[in-house]
């Protein structure tokens, strides 16, 4: 027999006494005109779950043996874009297709005219609804043992139900509706506002439910804050968006969010702000130097806000005349922190420089790829991790001036850097990286500056790369562990200005290659703290154009050649030939070198005299003299630039300039010896 309302049926539910249900669930009897059916209300309730296993259905048997279910379900789920809740109300058995907005799955009973019901959810993001928002009813399920085959998605949709704006409409054509809509209406109307409020409020004063329905639950879930992207983001920034609020992408997009002007502004003029904003708050902006335009809703980025937009001998626009954002110069800012992957949002840059700071952390990925970058330097900071191959393959094409030294970068110098064909300049000097010198880097015929100083490289140097380093004029290897014989295709490195190879462990003779770069540029020799041995090449004595020769702490023989003061030239500012093996006298000629700053001669086996036109040497700043030599200091001798005077271990007689004992002087090294022949100072005079 149909179901039939019978009067008002809130009514009657409370005079039989069935509701307020209790905690565990309740039995609510329905009068039918076969029998009596019994089902049991659990509470269906669960926080923070993603699926309708929350929810708590009891089966019970009616008089006839018929199982069913009603089953009340709140749940917290993702919300998405809705679709329509259909059933099938001419098999028995079928089922409503329920999205995941949180709301109930609703299947047929077997009897046409079957209902379904469907929440609406908000179309333009994901976000969690709270415990009390969303509520969901399932409807009787038949028995699948009547031998009617089980329910398929629906196929008549002349014959489904409808789902409008939440209300619950029977299905049209159907013509046996023995269940009738008010009956229907009113006992989901009783559920929702009664029994569950109920039951919710017995469970809050119990202290089981952490957070209380509203007393009046709607169908449809209450609205959040959302975000509407305005911007075309890449996915790990929309994650750190919407799942961190403390993040530098959700305080920079809140900021552009804000922004008054943003309606004025091109999509790509927003992206450079963004950008610009989140790595202002990824590295501690608020704290910057200088960063009092930075963030001004007024100012603008290409000319306002904090940028120092040259290096020389690199100079840049901020922006290109388009207002592209062309280059990101900030140096002695105090950045901290870690740099942001949006930075690779700025597909524009032409110049990245970022120096003296504190930012740690790895490189991200994405300022590798960028597709113009041509000169990245992030200098002097803090950072990590390793020079990635695939980051050297991305910036082969590129890169043309790349120094990443004085961080604390680890790991090998990728072979793939030899597939450059721009890069001019690699530093990664001061750094924790190990490994040999790959020989792929002499591929790199565009190479000028080269600088590998104070890491952890091993091994020896092969002569390979020298020979496509044509262009090459800084090569810096000093503070490592190279061992073996130094090169002797230094010599074709006619372009070489500076050699800076101290503090490792070269053995062998210095290459008298070396001398084929006389009248050429090369400018600077230091190969201190070697074990190199043997003369030095009379070729190299020959280099008219050095300023600096410094070969100290080295096992190195024979003697000064008379004429050295004239074929080294007139430019020479540092000779230290300290604590090697060399012997003879000192020539008088060294006093040629009218600009000399540093004049080492300890720790050899010198004999004679320190040379009469040392004390006429107005530009000395350091003088160490040492070795027994002999020699007189004038009465007019003066040193006015003197920062270290040493005549310890020495036989120099006369009278130490006054100039040197006084405490306001620049002097950071007086040593000497009193002695009959030496006074002035602390040392008494005529004894």
């Amino acid at each position: 027999m149909p179901h039939r309302a019978n009067g008002n049926i809130v009514d009657k539910l409370v005079a039989k006494g069935h509701i307020p249900l209790q905690h565990s669930g309740s039995i609510l009897t329905e009068e039918t005109g076969t029998g009596t059916r019994e089902k049991t209300l659990a509470e269906g309730h669960a926080r923070n779950c993603k699926d309708m296993s929350a929810s708590k259905a009891v089966e019970n048997q009616d008089s006839n043996g018929t199982g069913e279910v009603v089953a009340i379900g709140m749940e917290t789920l993702r919300q998405r874009a809705p679709e329509v809740f259909i059933a099938d109300d001419g098999v028995p058995g079928a089922y409503a297709q329920a999205t995941d907005l949180g709301h109930s799955h609703v299947a047929g009973d077997g009897i046409p005219g079957a209902y379904a019901f469907g929440g609406i959810g908000d179309e333009s993001t994901e976000q969690e609804t709270d415990l009390d928002q969303s509520h969901g009813v399932a409807l009787p399920a038949p028995n699948n043992n009547t031998g009617i085959p089980s329910a398929t998605p629906v196929e008549d949709l002349e014959r489904a139900e409808e789902v409008v704006g939440g209300r619950i409409v029977p299905a049209r054509g159907s013509d046996k509706m023995e269940f009738p809509w008010a009956w229907g209406f009113w006992l989901l109307l009783v559920v929702v506002v009664v029994v569950i409020p109920t039951v919710l409020v017995r469970e809050a004063e119990d202290g089981s439910v952490a957070q209380a329905t509203s007393s009046s639950p709607s169908f449809a879930p209450s609205p959040s804050p959302t975000i509407v992207f305005i911007l075309d983001l890449p996915m790990h920034t929309k994650e750190a968006i919407l799942d961190d609020p403390e993040s530098s992408q959700f305080q920079a997009y809140q900021w552009i969010q804000n922004d008054p002007n943003r309606k004025n502004y091109t999509q790509g003029k927003l992206m450079q702000r963004f950008v610009l904003a989140t790595l202002y708050y990824a590295t501690n902006g608020d704290d910057w130097f200088g960063n009092d335009k930075w963030l001004n809703y007024d100012a603008d980025e290409c000319h306002d806000w904090f940028n120092l937009a040259s290096l020389p001998p690199l100079y840049f626009d901020v922006c290109t005349t388009e207002g592209d954002f062309n280059a990101l110069v900030l140096v002695h800012n105090s950045m901290k922190g870690t740099l942001p992957r949006e930075l690779g949002l700025l597909t524009g840059l032409q110049a990245l420089i970022l120096g003296d700071g504190f930012l740690n952390g790895p490189i991200p990925s994405e300022i590798w790829e960028l597709p113009i970058l041509w000169v990245l330097a992030v200098y002097r900071n803090q950072l990590t991790g390793t020079l990635p191959p695939e980051g050297m393959v991305a910036a082969q094409s590129s890169k043309s001036y790349l120094d990443l030294a004085g961080n604390q970068l680890s790991g090998r110098i990728p072979s793939e850097l030899g597939l450059s064909r721009h890069l001019s300049h690699f530093s990664v000097g001061d750094n924790q990286m190990t490994g040999t010198l790959p020989e792929e880097l002499g591929n790199i015929a565009t190479l000028e500056y080269l600088g590998l100083n104070a890491n952890g490289f091993t091994g020896t140097i092969q002569g390979s790369p020298f020979q496509g380093w044509g262009n090459l004029t800084h090569l810096f290897l000093r503070d490592n562990l190279f061992t073996g014989q130094f090169p002797t295709e230094v010599g074709l490195l006619t372009s070489l200005e500076e050699l800076y190879i101290y503090n490792n462990s070269f053995s062998g003779s210095l290459p008298s290659e070396l001398g084929n770069l006389g009248g050429k540029t090369l400018r600077r020799i230091v190969v201190s703290n070697n074990i190199f041995n043997g003369s030095i090449s009379d070729s190299i004595w020959h280099l008219s154009g050095l300023e600096e020769l410094q070969v100290d702490l080295n096992f190195f023989t024979g003697t000064l050649p008379s004429d050295c003061g004239v074929t080294l030239g007139s430019a020479l500012r540092m000779f230290d030939v300290a604590l090697n093996q060399f012997h003879g006298t000192i020539p008088s000629s060294i006093g040629l070198w009218t600009d000399l700053r540093r004049l080492d001669l300890r720790g050899n086996d010198f004999e004679g005299s320190l040379p009469s036109e040392v004390w006429q040497m107005s530009s000395l700043r350091e003088l160490w003299v040492g070795s027994n030599l002999k020699g007189y200091i004038p009465p007019n001798a003066s040193f006015p630039a003197m920062e270290a005077f040493n005549l310890s271990g020495s036989m120099i007689s006369g009278t130490i300039p006054n100039q040197l004992c006084n405490s306001s002087s620049k002097l950071d090294v007086l040593d000497y010896s009193c002695s009959e022949i030496l006074c002035g100072c602390d040392c008494p005079c005529g004894r």
